[in-house]
């Protein structure tokens, strides 16, 4: 009782704060946003303009290649797959698709930023006789020590490549990161702790690491069995809230968003009780609420972890 009613004491003002935040960090992530596709507008049409005149057909038959290249005037020529004009045709077409989603997208932001009043502090940016640099999609960290995904036209963009046909693909570079990639340097950037080695680790899950509870090998089991990108007790530095050790860090792989989980597995203990409160109210005050960043679940010797609960949550991290 002690710990629901400290909660409630600090929620309003905690929530207050923490939408204020939000309303404030769209209209920056909206401005962001506008800088970014045009960057990749900037790039597709430097790649359209740098290559030749007509289309490039790709056909695959029994394991052979072949690429034609049709020509303004409807002649066909049959191109080697080391020809520049594969990769440059390949690359154009590519371009195009990112190019008419790219302009897309900022129509909308336009009209948005139009209805909410959202003024742009940024010069145009105008490119002659230099090259565009590379657009890269890197993470950016927030206010909260989390690192976010700034550019919502992402997924737009990323399927462009994602959805190519498998001849195609070689040929092309893409604007954005594929997923397998992107994990890939998550994980590096964040290597696995030994946690067989920590006090209190005794319950192995299905990926060979050790964690407090069998509760919390439900969770850690139905993340890897969903190929989710995580760490155990992750070293993490959130806002104000200072150096914490979450139960899981979590990365999104499609969103490219990453997202605290911690499990509070003894909440008819009142001193545990009353220290989950706190730590979710911290959180809050971090910027961390459940729906943006954090996900909690609870047990007590009553009321088991909820499976459904948990499988929910994991379904929505892979989407």
């Amino acid at each position: 009782m002690v710990g629901s009613v400290q909660f409630a004491h600090v929620e309003k003002e905690v929530l207050m704060t923490y939408y204020a935040q939000r309303q404030e960090g769209l209209e920056k992530r909206l401005v962001i946003e506008k800088e970014w596709l045009r960057g990749m507008v900037l790039s597709a049409e430097q790649d359209i303009s740098q290559a030749p005149p007509g289309k490039l057909y790709v056909t695959e038959s029994h394991g052979f290649v072949q690429f034609r290249h049709r020509l303004p005037d409807k002649k066909i020529a049959y191109l080697k797959k080391g020809d520049d004009r594969v990769r440059q045709l390949a690359q154009a077409e590519y371009a195009r698709s990112v190019l008419h989603s790219s302009k897309f997208c900022l129509r909308q932001i336009d009209r948005l930023c139009s209805e909410y009043g959202i003024e742009e502090e940024m010069p145009d940016r105008k490119v002659k006789g230099k090259a565009v640099p590379e657009v890269k999609v890197l993470l950016q960290q927030d206010d909260r020590g989390l690192k976010t995904d700034p550019h919502p036209s992402l997924t737009a963009i990323k399927s462009i490549y994602e959805e190519l046909p498998l001849p195609r693909k070689p040929l092309v570079k893409p604007y954005v990161m594929p997923d397998a990639a992107f994990v890939q340097s998550w994980r590096e950037e964040n290597p696995i702790s030994n946690s067989i080695d920590k006090e209190g680790c005794v319950f192995v899950t299905a990926g060979g690491f050790a964690v407090r509870s069998k509760s919390e090998v439900i969770i850690a089991d139905r993340l890897h069995a969903a190929n989710i990108p995580f760490r155990y007790e992750q070293p993490l530095r959130v806002g104000r809230l200072g150096l914490v050790h979450p139960d899981f860090f979590i990365l999104n792989a499609h969103t490219r968003r990453e997202v605290v989980w911690e499990h509070f597995g003894m909440m008819d203990n009142p001193d545990y009780c009353d220290r989950a409160l706190r730590k979710i109210a911290l959180y809050a005050k971090a910027g961390l609420v459940p729906g943006d960043g954090l996900i909690v679940t609870f047990e007590s010797s009553s009321q088991p972890l909820d499976i459904r609960a948990v499988e929910s949550y994991v379904e929505a991290l892979s989407a």
